[in-house]
Order: C-alpha cells, then structure tokens, then sequence
C-alpha cells in the first residue's frame, strides 16, 4: 500500500521500525533518535509474533473500515463551533 493512500497510518500498528521508534521515544527525554535503534532493526518488516499475511489482513481490515467511516459520516456545511470545554 502507498504511503498516500494511507499505508504509513495502518502499518504503524504491526511495523518493526515504528515500535522501536516509539518505545525510544518514551525511554529516552526528547523525540526518537533512529540511531539508538540497534542495528538491523530496519531488516524486520513486523512486530515478533505478527506473521505477514496478518499484516496484510489488518492493513486490508482497518482500510475498510476507515473508507466506511469517511464515506458514512455526516456531513456539514460548515466547521462546527468550538465546544466551551476545548476554548
């Protein structure tokens, strides 16, 4: 899947590089730094225990049901006001 049809956003949940990404974030003061990743972490495309075919189907699985939600969501002429507990 392209990264502008969204395959970046679904395959965060199962890709390899992006955990490590995240848990240096939340180990470390201050954003991920790629090069505290040990080496070779790039060479494994999921998480351990995610086989590809489930990668493919949770890719495929959150697609649907985003293009659902998009296409069944109510529409309105116009941004909504701002709700008193977000101003």
């Amino acid at each position: 899947m392209s990264l502008e049809h969204g395959g970046a956003h679904f395959s965060m949940l199962y890709d390899a590089v992006a955990c490590r990404l995240v848990v240096d974030a939340l180990s470390h003061s201050g954003p991920a730094v790629p090069s505290r990743l040990p080496f070779g972490t790039c060479l494994t495309v999921n998480l351990p225990g995610v086989r590809p075919h489930e990668a493919v189907a949770a890719t495929a699985v959150t697609g649907a049901n985003f293009t659902a939600e998009i296409l069944n969501a109510t529409k309105v002429p116009a941004e909504p006001p701002l709700r008193a507990y977000a101003q």
